[in-house]
């Protein structure tokens, strides 16, 4: 379906190879997409993912495409969100973190948001092993047994997201992005 203007995307990009890098995300509206965090190695350095957003799009049917360099015959693949009720007027972005690692308790590590309800979007991408959503948040995606997910912080605090594994590398990211419901305005 068409996507809304004004609306925050959020892009998960996961591929093999060391000599991979991602240069660009761009997309048929010329909406201006963001890198958080650069990329991580996981699984030793067999694979690498990062994570990028743009906010207040240009809605309408939307193409994203990411531009590759170095020996792309390699796998590679990207995982898209939409979400509403975003600020619009700067960058919602709060807070990010990523973690890597091979046991069975996923997560992205802590971090803690600067406003009431902010979103929690969270991803975990594993090489072996079937992962599950986290206790208290809404699944998106299981696409090739991978998961994203969200849920409302609802008051300022530390948050992370949280999966489980039946074993095997992992990489969990997670991004908190500010909401318009997470801004008071006061009457003068």
């Amino acid at each position: 379906s068409a996507s809304t203007s004004g609306n925050l995307i959020v892009g998960h990009l996961d591929w093999d190879r060391q000599s991979v890098n991602v240069n660009t995300v761009t997309d048929n509206k010329g909406n201006t997409y963001k890198k958080l965090l650069g990329y991580t190695h996981w699984h030793g350095r067999r694979y690498a993912a990062e994570l990028w957003y743009a906010y207040n799009i240009t809605g309408g049917n939307i193409t994203v495409t990411a531009k590759l360099t170095g020996n792309t015959n390699s796998f590679f693949q990207i995982y898209i969100s939409e979400y509403g009720g975003i600020i619009s007027a700067g960058d919602p972005l709060d807070q990010s973190s990523v973690a890597t690692g091979n046991s069975s308790a996923v997560s992205s590590g802590a971090k803690t948001t600067s406003y009431n309800h902010e979103l929690i979007y969270g991803v975990a991408i594993g090489a072996s092993g079937t992962l599950s959503t986290g206790a208290g948040f809404t699944n998106r995606s299981t696409a090739n047994s991978n998961i994203v997910e969200d849920k409302n912080g609802t008051a300022i605090g530390s948050y992370s997201t949280n999966f489980t594994s039946a074993g095997g590398n992992w990489i969990a990211q997670m991004a908190t992005f500010i909401t318009t419901s997470s801004l008071i305005i006061l009457p003068v």
